[in-house]
């Protein structure tokens, strides 16, 4: 089998788990605003991109970047079925809706990062530019980000007016938005 093929059938794995998710995965129902649809509409933009650049793009086994990129999307896949499986009793609603939450995750995942369902997309879309070693894909995963970036602090905005904003402040000084605090680390006993 051919590098890139590995990394087609890694990558559209990762892809159709998150679309799968827009049904499976969060509750839907709930009113959006338009920043979702912008974020649909992009994310479904970058799919055919990535998936596009993907087939085509020369990699090789000997490669570093080919190994660490492949890498970073199983990461993201995994991390993704393991939020899946957090919150698969009472799930999330979709990015940008605009319902009161609920309740606030601290275990599994979220015990480290408030948003890893937007960390495992972004492990995937810069492990694809890293395998491809693509500047459009390296763009596309920058422009997911920022995406994702106002997508979680839409969200953290909904908490901080919500009946849980003294517990959501707490939360936020003990967990990173994407990636852990080093102190949440280090205050862990062997």
């Amino acid at each position: 089998m051919y590098p890139s093929a590995i990394t087609l059938v890694v990558a559209a794995a990762a892809i159709g788990s998150f679309a799968w998710s827009v049904f499976g995965a969060f509750r839907s129902g709930e009113r959006t605003t338009s920043g979702y649809d912008t974020l649909r509409l992009s994310a479904v933009t970058a799919w055919i991109i990535q998936l596009f650049i993907l087939a085509q793009a020369g990699m090789a086994f000997d490669s570093p970047n080919y190994w660490g990129g492949n890498l970073l999307i199983v990461v993201g896949l995994l991390l993704f079925w393991h939020c899946v499986k957090v919150t698969r009793r009472r799930k999330l609603t979709l990015a940008f809706s605009v319902d009161a939450p609920e309740h606030i995750y601290q275990i599994g995942p979220y015990g480290y990062v408030r948003h890893p369902f937007y960390l495992s997309y972004l492990l995937a879309y810069f492990g694809m530019a890293i395998a491809a070693n693509d500047v459009w894909l390296y763009l596309t995963a920058v422009v997911m980000y920022i995406l994702y970036y106002h997508a979680a602090r839409f969200e953290e905005e909904k908490f901080q007016k919500s009946h849980l904003a003294g517990h959501y402040a707490e939360y936020r000084r003990s967990t990173g938005m994407f990636l852990p605090k080093m102190r949440r680390f280090s205050n862990r006993r062997c």
